[in-house]
Parts: C-alpha cells; sequence; structure tokens
C-alpha cells in the first residue's frame, strides 16, 4: 500500500484506512442506527414521564448485641424461648435475616395500619409489605430500615412503624419472660403463704391441747436430741434435693450440647460467619474511602468505578453467604451461650466440671445423712427404755419442736418469695428491649427512583448499542457495492467512478429528465455534451483515457463493449456519454445500441429508433444472398446510422423489428444473430469506417446478447451501479465473460454518491458543487459559453455543439 504523503508511514496509512472503514460504516448505517436510537430513546423518554415516583425513606435501629452464656437451669430461659425477638446473643446478620423473614412484624405493623386508617384518612391505601432491611454498619450494629411508597409521608410512617413495632417486639419479649416468671413467683408465694398460715395454726391447736408437764430432764434431754438432729437431717436432705436438680439439669445440658457441639465445631459455621462479616465490613470501608476519594461519578477514572462495581458484587455474594449461614444457625437454635467455637466448648467443660462437682458432693452429703440417721436411731432406741408417761411427753416434745422447724423454713420460703417478688416486678417494669430506634424516618422531598435524564442517557446508549448491532448484522449480510474500494479489494480494475448526476441535474437542468436542443429532446444524463466542464463529465473522459490505454491486447482498442450485471445500473448512460467524450477527443465514434430488447440510446439522443441495427443486418443479409453491395452513407458511416449533430460521432440504434421483413412481428432469429457471421461482417465493416465503436449491450444476467458480442470485441467494460448491483452478480457476470474470452478491462462505478462513504469527499472533492473548476476560472468561461452556443441554437436550430450535417 502506497503512502498519500512523502512522511506517512505504513502503520498510520493503515490505521487511517480503519478508520475511513469505521466511519464509513457507521455513515452508511446512520439511518438504521438514529431509527433504533430514536426508538429506543422515545420508550425510555415515555417510561421516564410517564411512571409513578416512588419516595424512599429509612429509619435507623441500634442493636445491643451481647455474648451471654447460658444454660438450662437458668431461670430467664425457663419461659419464652419460642419467641425469637426474646434473646439477642445473634450476629447483626442474623437479626437482619429475622428482620426479612418475620411473619410477626409483618402483621403488627399491618394491624397498626388498620387501627391508624380508622383515626386518619391519609393513611387509607398504605401497605405494609413495601420494606426493607439492610445493615447500615455492622461494627456499630445498626440496622437500616427503609420504606417505599408512592407517597412521601407514607414512606416515612410506614419506615417508623416498622422501626417501632421491631423495638416493641423486642420489649414485649423480654416482659413477657419477666411476666411468666413473675407469675410463678406470685403462684410460689401464694402456697408459701398458705403453709405458712397451716403449720401456724397446728402449732397453736398442739399448744392449747397438749399437757406443758415436765417430762424429766432425761426425756428432755433426748427429746432435744432427737429435734436437734432430725432439723438437721432435714437440712441436709433439702441440700442433697438441691444438688441432685442441679445435677439433673448440668447432665441434661451437656447431653444435649455434646453432639450439637461436636457439628458445630465440625462445620465452622459460626468461625466461618465471622470471616464473612469481616470481609464484609473491609469491602464497605474499601467503598466509603474510594467514594470519598473521588466524590463526582462523572470524573471517575473506569478503573475505580470497576473496583466499585466489584466490591458491591462481592458484597451482595458475601452476604447471600452470610444469609444463608445465619439462616441455619437460627433454625439450628445455636448453642446456649457465646456466639463462637470456642465459648462452646469452655461452656461444655465447665457443665463437665458442675456435674463432677455436683457428684462428689451429693455423696458426702448422703454419708454424712446415713451418719444424722443412725444416731437418731440411737436416741430413740434410749428412749423407747424411759418409762411410758416421760416417753409420751418427750414424743409430744419431738413433734412440736418438728413443728417449729417447718414453720420456720416456710416463713423464710415465704419471705424469699416475697422478696423476689418485689424485685421481678421493679425489674419488669423498668425492662427494654435490646432494640432501639437512634434516627427516626423523615419525608423524602425527591423520588428515589433513577432520574429521567439518566433514563434517557440510558435510553439513548441502549438504542445506540442496539442500532450499531442491527447495523453490524445488516452490514454482514449486504453484499451491496457502495464505494470504489469495494471493487478494488474484490480485484475488479475500477476504470473510472462517476458520480451521482441527480445533484447536477438538479443544479443545472432543473431536475428535468430531457432538454429540448437543436429540435430534438436530448437526456440531461448526456452531462459531456450539455455540460462538458462539469466534474462528471471529466469522470467520463477518465474512462475514455483508461478504455484506450488498455494494454491486454495486441491490437490498438477499435470496439469498446458495454454491459452490466442488470437493468438499471447506467450502462446505456455511460455508453453514451463514454461514445461523446471519445468523438470529442477527435476520435471516429460510432454508438452502436445492441440491446434489442430495451433500448434506450435512441431515447437519449431524441432521435428516431428505425432504422437501426435490425435494419442494417436485414439488409446486409439481403445483399449477400443477392449479390449486391450495400450502399454506404457519406463518410463510410451505414444507411442506417442518425445523424446528431456532434462532430466525429454517429450513432446506429437498435431499430424496430416491426418494420423488418413483412411486418408480421419481431423478427426472433434477429435477437439471436448478434453472434453471427452477419454481426462479425458488419462489425468488420464498421471497424473500416471508425476509429472507436462503443457498443451498448443488454445485461449479462437477464440475456446471452452480451455474451455473444463480447468475443468479437477488443474491450469489455462492465457497468455497475452503488448501493444497487451486488457482489454476487458482479463476479458471475466477470466468471460469465471470462468463460467465452472477452477482454474484461474492467469495471465502472455509476451512480456514486460521496455523501454515501465517509472519507471520500477529500479524493472526489471535484465531484461536488465546490470542485475545483471555479477557482481556476472554468466556471466564468463555461458560462460564456452556455451563452454563446444558446444563441448560436437560435440562429441555427442546432444542438448547442459544434455540428456538422454529416456523420464522420
Amino acid at each position: 500500500m502506497y503512502s498519500t504523503h512523502p512522511y506517512e508511514t505504513a502503520p498510520s496509512a493503515e490505521g487511517r484506512k480503519k478508520l475511513e472503514a469505521t466511519f464509513d460504516f457507521l455513515y452508511r448505517q446512520r439511518l438504521l442506527i438514529l431509527l433504533c436510537t430514536a426508538i429506543v430513546l422515545g420508550a425510555a423518554a415515555a417510561f421516564a414521564y410517564t411512571r409513578t415516583p416512588v419516595y424512599e425513606s429509612a429509619s435507623l435501629v441500634k442493636v445491643n448485641l451481647e455474648d451471654r452464656s447460658r444454660g438450662r437451669g437458668d431461670e430467664d430461659l425457663a419461659v419464652g424461648d419460642e419467641n425469637l425477638f426474646a434473646t439477642n446473643d445473634r450476629s447483626i446478620l442474623a437479626e437482619v435475616f429475622l428482620l426479612q423473614t418475620s411473619a410477626l412484624i409483618r402483621e403488627r405493623v399491618a394491624q397498626r395500619i388498620e387501627e391508624l386508617s380508622t383515626d386518619e384518612a391519609g393513611v387509607a391505601g398504605l401497605a405494609s409489605d413495601d420494606v426493607t432491611f439492610d445493615v447500615a454498619d455492622q461494627a456499630a450494629s445498626t440496622i437500616l430500615v427503609t420504606a417505599a411508597s408512592e407517597d412521601p409521608e407514607h414512606a416515612a410512617l410506614l419506615a417508623d412503624l416498622y422501626a417501632d413495632e421491631y423495638v416493641r417486639l423486642t420489649e414485649e419479649a423480654a416482659r413477657g419472660r419477666l411476666t411468666a416468671q413473675r407469675t410463678l413467683l406470685e403462684e410460689w408465694e401464694a402456697e408459701q403463704r398458705q403453709e405458712l398460715e397451716r403449720l401456724e395454726d397446728e402449732q397453736r391447736a398442739r399448744a392449747a391441747a397438749g399437757s406443758r408437764s415436765d417430762p424429766g430432764q432425761e426425756a428432755s434431754v433426748l427429746a432435744m436430741q432427737i429435734s436437734s438432729l432430725e432439723a438437721q437431717r432435714d437440712q441436709l436432705q433439702t441440700e442433697l434435693q438441691t444438688r441432685r436438680a442441679s445435677l439433673r439439669t448440668a447432665r441434661a445440658d451437656l447431653a444435649d450440647i455434646e453432639p450439637r457441639l461436636t457439628q458445630r465445631v465440625a462445620s465452622g459455621d459460626e468461625q466461618r460467619l465471622e470471616e464473612l462479616q469481616a470481609q464484609v465490613a473491609a469491602l464497605r470501608s474499601e467503598r466509603t474511602r474510594t467514594e470519598r476519594r473521588y466524590p463526582d461519578a462523572s470524573e471517575r477514572d473506569p478503573r475505580v468505578t470497576e473496583r466499585l462495581r466489584q466490591i458491591d458484587t462481592d458484597v451482595q455474594r458475601l452476604e447471600a453467604e452470610a444469609e444463608e449461614i445465619s439462616q441455619g444457625i437460627v433454625e439450628a437454635g445455636g448453642l446456649s451461650g457465646g456466639t463462637g467455637g470456642a465459648s462452646n466448648l469452655a461452656y461444655a467443660a465447665q457443665l463437665r466440671r458442675q456435674v463432677q462437682e455436683h457428684e462428689a458432693y451429693i455423696q458426702a452429703l448422703e454419708a454424712q445423712a446415713e451418719r444424722v440417721d443412725a444416731r437418731i436411731a440411737e436416741h430413740y432406741a434410749e428412749m423407747r427404755l424411759l418409762p411410758q408417761q416421760a416417753m409420751a411427753q418427750a414424743s409430744q416434745q419431738i413433734a412440736q419442736a418438728q413443728l417449729e422447724r417447718e414453720r420456720r423454713f416456710a416463713e423464710e420460703t415465704y419471705q424469699d418469695a416475697a422478696s423476689r417478688l418485689r424485685d421481678l416486678r421493679a425489674v419488669e417494669e423498668g425492662t427494654l428491649g435490646y432494640a432501639q430506634v437512634i434516627q427516626r424516618a423523615e419525608v423524602p422531598f425527591a423520588p428515589s427512583q433513577i432520574p429521567a435524564s439518566r433514563l434517557l442517557l440510558l435510553g439513548a446508549f441502549l438504542g445506540l448499542s442496539l442500532g450499531l448491532g442491527l447495523s453490524l448484522v445488516r452490514d454482514k449480510i449486504d453484499n451491496r457495492i457502495y464505494k470504489p474500494d469495494q471493487l478494488r479489494e474484490w480485484g475488479y480494475p475500477l476504470l473510472a467512478t462517476i458520480p451521482n448526476l441527480g445533484p447536477l441535474i438538479d443544479e443545472e437542468f432543473d431536475g428535468d429528465d430531457t432538454i429540448e436542443a437543436g429540435g430534438r429532446q436530448l437526456a440531461t444524463r448526456l452531462v459531456t455534451l450539455l455540460s462538458p466542464l462539469s466534474p462528471t463529465a471529466e469522470a467520463y473522459r477518465h474512462l475514455r483515457t483508461n478504455v484506450l490505454a488498455y494494454h491486454g491486447a495486441t491490437y490498438p482498442v477499435k470496439v469498446v463493449l458495454v454491459t452490466s450485471p442488470g437493468p438499471e445500473d447506467g450502462k446505456s448512460t455511460t455508453a453514451s456519454n463514454l461514445a461523446i467524450a471519445l468523438a470529442q477527443g477527435g476520435h471516429r465514434t460510432l454508438l452502436l445500441d445492441a440491446d434489442l430488447r430495451r433500448p434506450s440510446v435512441h431515447k437519449l439522443f431524441g432521435i428516431r429508433r428505425s432504422p437501426g441495427l435490425i435494419q442494417g443486418l436485414l439488409s446486409r443479409h439481403s445483399n449477400g444472398e443477392k449479390g449486391e453491395p450495400r450502399t454506404q452513407g457519406a463518410g463510410g458511416a451505414p444507411p442506417e446510422s442518425a445523424r446528431v449533430g456532434i462532430d466525429n460521432l454517429a450513432i446506429v440504434p437498435a431499430g424496430e423489428p416491426a418494420a423488418a421483413g413483412d411486418g408480421a412481428g419481431p423478427d426472433v432469429a434477429m435477437m439471436t444473430a448478434l453472434g453471427s457471421a452477419a454481426m462479425t461482417e458488419y462489425l468488420q465493416r464498421l471497424r473500416e469506417a471508425y476509429d472507436v465503436i462503443v457498443i451498448d449491450t443488454p445485461p449479462v444476467l437477464a440475456t446471452t446478447d452480451a455474451l455473444q458480442l463480447a468475443r468479437q470485441c477488443d474491450a469489455v467494460v462492465v457497468t455497475v451501479r452503488a448501493r444497487q448491483t451486488r457482489e454476487g452478480e458482479l463476479t458471475h457476470v466477470i466468471e460469465a465473460l471470462e468463460q467465452v474470452g472477452a477482454p474484461v478491462v474492467g469495471t465502472v462505478l455509476n451512480g456514486f454518491d460521496v455523501t454515501m462513504a465517509y472519507g471520500y469527499k477529500y479524493r472526489y472533492r471535484n465531484y461536488t458543487a465546490y470542485g475545483p473548476y471555479p477557482a481556476y476560472g472554468l466556471e466564468e468561461t463555461r458560462g460564456r459559453a452556455r451563452s454563446r452556443e444558446a444563441e448560436r441554437g437560435k440562429d441555427h436550430g442546432e444542438h448547442p455543439q459544434p455540428a456538422s450535417e454529416t456523420g464522420p
């Protein structure tokens, strides 16, 4: 690839080519891209400006997490364990999960909304489920309660309702446990009071009915000793019962903990949950630092934006995993006490030590109780040796002493129950939940949805992306020819690039298809004749130069065949302008219309269709049979040629089939005679009379006429039309011509519009209305020439060109 600048390197030229190709693609597909962008942008605008605004408001709740080790024997766990809001030994993530899955709090809020709706008309229509719970700050153990509603006041009210109900549930759960304990203590206190009253009544009755005689010194001593030992035995029995109850509780706790402890230690759920919480906290801290460092989102480096997006993705993933683990812990019920594996192991070891201590102490108490029972039995044996009256009085004294002990024990128990009941009532009145609202929700002033401007930008981006995607697909399946570089890249020699004639015709001929000159209606497409100084005429002269410079033949080019893949490709216009350019160059030129099916040359020049080629071939055939020579016109021109008033140019139209022979209809044989010996002889005689013969033939894909004539020509020019001819069609035409041995010299890109392909204006700037000719003063010269030729046409009634009365 040659550089267009002496100091331009190959890589830079290649880069410029790729850039041009990109802009060329965008320019050609601009309508589709703009249409998709407009549709998606319109949809985004309709959604942005017709959607119902949604407002969000949030309350902040502080959770007081504790790490407490408790056993099953604790009184505060004796009741209320079925209420999940009664304990606060969970993690903050587990607490959020509990709020998200709890149906109780939603039912309570719905009930509050129903109660408020009866009092305040503005609360009607408020939904109770448009709320979310998130961890605001894990280190500070705070939960963000966010509510959404179409009414900003409703959003703030809903957030406060959920926060208040959450706090109220924790208070009720805590007080509910204390209330249950108070109820049990009240029942116990009443039982002890009744027992004390019964013992006092019995003691008074015994004192009133019994005798107070002295049982004797020995009997009195035995009674006192027996009463003392029985009191000691009762104390030991009470302590034994307490120890045995504690032993049963410790054993039950240990039996319940050990299997779960083994599973928990093996799974490592709690340790993994702590690790996840630490990772989430670190990521949130990193995001906060990054946002403070780069507060303006529009000025952030793409890498910073990508890192923030990655942080959000990681946080969501870690929180999802933490919620799953928390749910497992909540469903499993957890262990009693502690939040980690180490504290649970210590609690299990403590329970084992307690079991051992209780067992040893119980053994000691049982041995001591056995000794006391033995001494009591000895004293009773001694008492039975006393006289009958003394023994009866001693037994009565022992019973009174035992009754007194029971009364004192009942009194002490009652005082203890009353004291504990007073303390519990005081605690119940001042007990609060483990959650409290530290920031109330505020009424939002602006919707929380994506702003309309951002939605419009997103819609424009999506529309542009959709347009580009569809354009890429369309460009991949569209193999039409748009620009000259495509022909070069496919290996087809490009002889000339003919610009679109529309702008020139609109500018110089007011868009008319024909113009009257010399008594004929000339097609305005004959720009080489009507606008010889135009850039388009120069393009046809460029074609003339390239055709005549063809060195593929061993002899000079005399017969040029112009064809195309399909109709409407501009082959007749190309052939006509090429013939005019050859004539203007001083070459004796003949334009031969060999398109016998749909001829158009006679229409371009405003001449009669007949006589023409058909009549010439028929006359030649008839004269050949009779042996009579044909009559030549002036200058060697055939008699069927027309006078068009252009120096060095003669035209042989196609002729009328119905005018040939007896007028019975089209001569089918003539339609297939273009490859006959008569046509060969006809062309041979024309070669002797003219320097160059330009033949206009039918399209190759429509008929075989062009293939028949191509073998008799010196050069074949294939005309293709921009935005119409496809690569496959052109390839098929070239292959068909090469198969018959036709000398294909190259292609002509017809109807090229520089606005169809980006990057071509600087190379084809002379094809635009602002070409270089005015800069050289040729515009003024062209204007004077037109005025002079117009005056000449008025005087002589001829076409405004140097004319001759006869053909060349």
